[in-house]
């Protein structure tokens, strides 16, 4: 895989990751404590960001996920976890074009959504749950309506036209 491209990558999961955390962290301590603390200022947006630009450093480095061979636990074998070296490169690469659109789309529509709520306040400054509620639905649908459509594609008419 090109460098360039696992850099792209790493900055896009990376930002992602981060605008997860964030978003997450902020709904757990509004729940918890029953208050409602608002992103304010450039560091909400800039510190993942910053964290993208980390993992895109790192991304190239990552070359294969680790091998599990044999796990013992209480005397007992498990070989169903073996990755006969399977590389990224194989992962993402070697699928087809549609299934790697379907796989970073979903992303960056959640980070997008995340970063127009937070840059551009449509809800105003005060976030109800549910404009939490409808933020989440916004987020979400588009992502399990692509990811259902390509699914069901997949199993249903390719499957139809190969026979």
């Amino acid at each position: 895989m090109k460098v360039w491209l696992l850099r792209i990558l790493g900055f896009i999961i990376g930002t992602a990751l981060a605008f997860a955390f964030e978003f997450a962290l902020l709904l757990i301590i509004n729940e918890v404590f029953e208050v409602r603390l608002l992103p304010r200022g450039i560091g909400w947006v800039a510190i993942p960001i910053f964290i993208g630009i980390s993992a895109a450093k790192l991304a190239p480095r990552i070359e294969r996920f680790p091998k599990f061979n044999e796990f013992k636990f209480n005397e007992f074998k498990f070989n169903e976890f073996k990755f006969n070296e399977l590389s990224l490169n194989k992962l993402f690469w070697e699928s087809s074009k549609i299934t790697r659109i379907v796989f970073v789309a979903p992303i960056f529509w959640i980070c997008s959504v995340i970063l127009y709520v937070f840059l551009f306040e449509p809800y105003g400054g005060y976030m109800s749950d549910r404009d939490y509620l409808h933020m989440f639905k916004v987020m979400s649908f588009p992502s399990i309506i692509l990811i259902a459509g390509r699914v069901v594609y997949s199993k249903f008419i390719s499957s139809h036209k190969a026979s």
